[in-house]
């Protein structure tokens, strides 16, 4: 089942309102959840949109590629536009290669022919990472009109340690990147 629902997500075109609830993943060697990369490049891309990951455990996350890395993947390529994407209440084990996030317009040379359009409105809420440190997380931009706009981050945990800016080691963000915001408590 899990290697059926990670396909369907991977070549989700132009779609909206997917929900993915009381779940748990293990993708060993590959990603839990990646978003976007795949689109109708020869037109103008695809909109993927309305899309909610809640109430999830993902057991491990080992990617030897760090072009793939990320638990919880958007890689906006072939012109795509990713926006309105919740993930709530998900804790993630163990990462002995990869990263919790990735948030990236993209442009890679083995899958995209050409480099997405945005990602935008993207919430991460009750999000806890049990593991040690893996590598900062990206939040890329892919140039100044292929943005990431619009990041909230509602009670990101690296174990204990609330993560409450984006001068956090654990977060490496890009100069292509508007509206990121933490929420204080």
């Amino acid at each position: 089942m899990h290697s059926r629902l990670r396909f369907a997500l991977g070549f989700l075109r132009g779609h909206q309102g997917v929900t993915v609830r009381n779940s748990i993943l293990w993708a060993d060697v590959a990603h839990p959840i990646m978003i976007g990369t795949h689109g109708d490049h020869h037109r103008n891309g695809d909109v993927i949109e309305e899309l909610r990951f809640e109430n999830i455990d993902i057991l491990e996350h080992h990617e030897p590629q760090p072009n793939y890395w990320g638990a919880m993947a958007i890689n906006a390529g072939d012109r795509n536009t990713v926006r309105n994407v919740v993930f709530e209440n998900i804790r993630v084990e163990a990462i002995e290669q990869g990263q919790l996030l990735d948030i990236r317009v993209v442009h890679n040379e083995d899958y995209n022919p050409v480099p997405g359009n945005r990602i935008e409105n993207v919430v991460f809420r009750d999000i806890h990472y049990a593991g040690k440190t893996p590598h900062p997380s990206r939040i890329h931009g892919f140039d100044n009109e292929r943005i990431v706009d619009g990041v909230l981050f509602d009670n990101l945990r690296f174990g204990d340690e609330r993560v409450e800016g984006n001068g956090h080691r654990a977060l490496d963000i890009n100069g292509y990147v508007r509206n990121i915001v933490f929420v204080k408590k």
